[in-house]
This record gives C-alpha cells, sequence and structure tokens, in this order.
C-alpha cells in the first residue's frame, strides 16, 4: 500500500517539476521575444519655408518679384531702366518654425536675355555672409540656433544694364517699346544643411 502511494506521489512529483520545467522554458522564450521585438518610433524636423511671404513648403513655387527699385541717373527719366542704369530687389527667406539647418542657393539665367544685365553686387542685409559658389550661384546657410532666435535671410541684388555697344541695336529696340518689360528668371534652391562647405567658385 504505502508503496502505491509512494509511487503515486513520486508520479505527482514528476508531473509537477515537470509542469514548473515547462513553465519556466515558456516564460523564458516569451522573455526573449519580447526583448527581441522593438518598436520605435522618430518624428521628422518640421519645414517651414517662406521666399518673399510665398509658401514653399513641399513643393515648387513660381513667384514674381514686383518690388523692383530703379536707381536713375540724369539721362533716363526717374523709374525707368536703360543702358547703364541699375535696380535692386530683396529676396526675404524666412525659415520660422522650421527645425533644421537650411542652406539656400540663388541662381540667375542671363542666358535668354537678349540685353547685357549683370548681378552687379548681391549682399545679405543682416550682415551675413553669402558666397559665391558658382558663376551665377549665390549661396547662404541658416543655422539651426538662428532659426530658433527667428534670424531670417535678407538678400538684396543689384542688377546692373551694362552699356555694351555691340548691343545697341537690341536695347533700341527694347526701349522703343513702351510696354516693354525685362523678366530675368532667379531660382531659388533651399535644401537641409548637412554641414558642408560652401567653396567659393573661382
Amino acid at each position: 500500500m504505502q508503496s502505491k502511494n509512494t509511487k503515486y506521489i513520486l508520479l505527482a512529483a514528476v508531473i509537477f517539476m515537470l509542469g514548473v520545467t515547462i513553465y519556466n522554458i515558456g516564460n523564458s522564450f516569451a522573455l526573449f521575444e519580447s526583448n527581441f521585438t522593438i518598436v520605435t518610433e522618430s518624428s521628422t524636423g518640421s519645414w517651414n519655408i517662406l521666399i518673399n511671404n510665398v509658401d514653399i513648403t513641399g513643393a515648387t513655387n513660381t513667384f514674381t518679384v514686383n518690388n523692383v527699385n530703379i536707381t536713375g541717373n540724369n539721362h533716363v527719366i526717374s523709374n525707368k531702366m536703360a543702358p547703364g542704369t541699375s535696380a535692386y530687389f530683396d529676396v526675404n527667406i524666412v525659415p520660422t518654425g522650421t527645425e533644421v539647418s537650411i542652406r539656400y542657393d540663388l541662381t540667375f539665367d542671363f542666358s535668354l536675355l537678349s540685353t547685357s544685365l549683370v548681378v552687379d553686387e548681391i549682399s545679405e542685409l543682416n550682415n551675413r555672409t553669402l558666397v559665391r559658389t558658382g558663376e551665377n550661384t549665390y549661396s547662404g546657410i541658416i543655422t539651426l540656433a538662428e532659426i530658433e532666435n527667428n534670424v531670417v535671410s535678407n538678400v538684396r541684388v543689384n542688377i546692373l544694364w551694362d552699356n555694351d555697344e555691340n548691343n545697341n541695336e537690341i536695347d533700341t529696340a527694347l526701349g522703343m517699346d513702351s510696354s516693354g518689360s525685362i523678366s530675368i528668371p532667379v531660382q531659388i534652391d533651399v535644401t537641409q544643411y548637412l554641414g558642408e562647405v560652401l567653396v567659393e567658385y573661382e
């Protein structure tokens, strides 16, 4: 009788130990799996750029600079351009709310113009640095620290109508057209600044 009871006790003990062992093994695998699967979340930095009050976020935009200030001389009527005169306009880049440093590149395309217009001078009105990085490209940087301090870029572009004697016929024809106007294509690329050095064009 005792031997049967002992067998039942031993059998029950073995089954109990086997159950405990299986439970511990199961927990070990469950622990391994739960540590193996990691869910991560990341958010991208906000990108919010205004150029002359036009939102360029997420798209290619075209805008017209109508506020062109003509610097005349004694030989040309006020507010009109002609060979020998110059004009300037401003490009304002406002990155308020942007969460990354930015680089901007202004590229002027004079190839389709029949007149001799050139960039006479280009500068930052806020005493910031611009670098001529291409024949007709000028680049600048606004760091994240500057953006957080609400620094904006105010670029002033001075254009000169060079008095090229080889263009007299074309310039005269343009001057005789009372509704004539000159469009200067300017491409502005704004990208995230990743620490690259702005190499000066030679």
